[in-house]
């Protein structure tokens, strides 16, 4: 764009120069033409890493789903099977694992139960996983830009955006890479 910029300038002086002269007038709007195809090009470019983005956030938000179902399942069957040590110690370690896997894409915080299953919440306190269930994370449209992807959780009937709060692993990385993109276009 710079270049660009300083082409135009440099012929909008030559122009200036001389402004009878049809050639330097045919250039200036030449080398303006070229300026302006330079921004369209680069707001291409910026519009398709933002779509990038949201097309990672929606994969990872069907990972964390997936992981938030897990944890749920995994607490269920330890549960069920509290009788019966060596089964509940293989369900512990999935469930470990699963929880693992999920602190790489949100900053969460448990909370152990004295039944041996596990609370999972947002790090702000917001509940991803409780003895009655699960949340989902929803990927909703922006507004008033649809670009601008939200997350949403929703347990039951409530339903809250999250994108606005610091939310921390990969999740919290592409939002925050989203956002850097805004002042450059």
């Amino acid at each position: 764009v710079g270049v660009a910029m300083g082409s135009y300038f440099n012929a909008l002086h030559g122009a200036n120069e001389a402004p009878s002269e049809l050639t330097g007038r045919n250039t200036a709007l030449g080398a303006l033409n070229n300026t302006v195809d330079r921004f369209h090009t680069l707001a291409d470019q910026l519009n398709s890493q933002t779509r990038t983005i949201n097309g990672k956030l929606g994969d990872t938000v069907k990972t964390v789903n997936g992981q938030l179902g897990s944890i749920d399942e995994r607490n269920q069957a330890i549960l069920r099977t509290q009788n019966t040590p060596e089964e509940s110690l293989t369900l512990f370690d999935q469930r470990d694992e699963a929880i693992r896997q999920l602190s790489e894409h949100l900053d969460i915080r448990t909370v152990p139960q004295t039944n041996g299953s596990v609370l999972v919440n947002l790090v702000n306190g917001q509940s991803l996983v409780l003895a009655s269930g699960a949340a989902k994370i929803n990927v909703i449209d922006g507004d008033p830009d649809p670009q601008q992807t939200n997350l949403q959780l929703e347990f039951g009937q409530n339903k809250q955006r999250i994108d606005t709060l610091p939310l921390g692993g990969t999740i919290g990385g592409l939002l925050q890479a989203r956002s850097d993109l805004e002042p450059a276009k």
